[in-house]
């Protein structure tokens, strides 16, 4: 029997207890709905016109702003940051996005692995001098010239003698080359702190000639970077040092097969800038890492006296490792909320090169000078774009949330051009 109750002379039905919980779990599911609405709405709306790494930056900092368990440096900066105009944001979000991080596997990648990177061209370049003139080389595939007067050397030459005569040549080669390249990396969206770099080095090596078909050696290298990023946005600094083995094989008189193995350690010095209205920071990392891989590649020698011009074709394999490293503060603390710890990285590369390369012999008092010209056309096959894992130090609340920094896909396709000297 249904009970009623009258109220102003009009029937009301009591609800039935059901009906009331399904009511009571509708609301509740609304509200958490609407909540978890509103905050994916609040994340996925950084200031406009930053890019994936801002956009994640801010996600990350408005998740956890003000909770107690973080700095209080961290909580003043993102406070303020939140507090912002929504252009300030943008402009302030665009200063503090980490993507100075990035670019130390970008130069390392560009510091290795082909004929023109400047770690190993040094290498290449001596086995070039294998089918020069006057420097260790099978001595019947070339004419031998002492102050345009022909030679007629037996057996291998030897770098450090020159081309002073045929008696002088031997196995053994000792050898010395310098190291200067330069370049600069646009900045594009996605990453918009780009840089101009210098590399400056030096590479000592030794070989030897096993037959007259087959010269073995090995080689150090060290190789200084210094990099500045656009709009003041701090600098790079890497110490890199390299030990490599290398042979080059004679199928015919004019045909061979080079082969370079190599594996290095990188120091890095990593100093980006933070600097708009009440905050002038500047924070520091100094990871280590390592670099590894090798080259293959083949080539035709054309000779005619002293000028040689060697088409030819190579793969070349790099891995570039760097360890998870955190920033530190340098000078006053204002800034100090913005320091960041990143994760490890990973990258590889893999390459096929096509290319062309020049050389010329000079005779000159100590022994023979022998300039080169190269151009290349590479393809990579492995490298992708990659996403570093970051997260504020000051960033401890149970609430804290990491970030990325994302790095673009590389080229697919481009074209390099480089020059050196070898001293024989």
């Amino acid at each position: 029997m249904k009970s009623t109750i009258i109220l102003a002379n009009y029937p009301y039905k009591l609800p039935r207890v059901s009906s009331m919980f399904r009511y009571i779990v509708f609301c509740v599911f609304l509200t958490l709905v609407w909540n978890a609405t509103l905050q994916a709405a609040l994340e996925a709306t950084p200031p406009p016109g930053v890019n994936g790494t801002g956009g994640s930056m801010y996600d990350a900092i408005t998740a956890s702003c003000g909770d107690s368990g973080n700095s209080l440096a961290f909580n003043t900066q993102c406070n303020a940051l939140l507090s912002s105009s929504p252009i300030e944001q943008t402009e302030q979000v665009q200063i503090i996005s980490p993507e100075q991080t990035g670019a130390s596997g970008t130069n390392a990648n560009k510091t290795s692995a082909s004929k023109t990177s400047s770690a190993n061209q040094s290498v290449m370049s001596r086995m070039v001098s294998f089918r020069n003139e006057g420097v260790t080389t099978r001595a019947n595939n070339f004419q031998f010239y002492d102050n345009g007067n022909a030679l007629q050397p037996t057996g291998i030459s030897s770098i450090n003698k020159g081309a002073a005569s045929a008696d002088d040549y031997s196995k053994l080669g000792l050898w010395v080359n310098g190291i200067f390249r330069f370049g600069t990396v646009d900045s594009t969206f996605q990453e918009s702190k780009g840089y101009n770099y210098n590399n400056l080095g030096v590479t000592l090596g030794l070989d030897y000639a096993v037959t007259e078909d087959l010269i073995v050696g090995t080689a150090f290298t060290y190789l200084s970077t210094n990099g500045d990023y656009v709009s003041n946005g701090g600098d790079l600094h890497t110490d890199l040092f390299n030990g490599a083995i290398y042979a080059s094989y004679y199928i015919t008189d004019n045909f061979y097969i080079d082969g370079l193995a190599f594996y290095g350690g990188n120091n890095y010095d990593i100093t980006r800038n933070v600097n708009y209205t009440g905050v002038n920071a500047t924070l520091e990392g100094t990871p280590d890492g390592r670099q590894y891989g090798f080259n293959l590649s083949s080539s035709y020698t054309f000779n005619y006296q002293r000028l040689i011009a060697e088409p030819y074709v190579s793969v070349g394999y790099i891995g570039t490792d760097i360890d998870a490293y955190d920033e530190a503060e340098l000078g006053p603390a204002s800034g100090q909320g913005w320091a960041t710890r990143y994760d490890a990285q990973n990258l590889t590369s893999l390459k096929t090169t096509l290319g062309a390369l020049f050389a010329y012999n000079f005779d000159v008092p100590w022994g023979v000078l022998i300039p080169q010209i190269r151009g290349e056309w590479h393809h990579e096959f492995e490298g992708h774009g990659r996403e570093i894992t970051s997260k504020f130090i000051g960033n401890n609340a149970d609430s804290a949330r990491t970030y990325s920094v994302f790095i673009e896909n590389p080229d697919r396709d481009y074209f390099t051009f480089g020059t050196s000297i070898t001293s024989a």
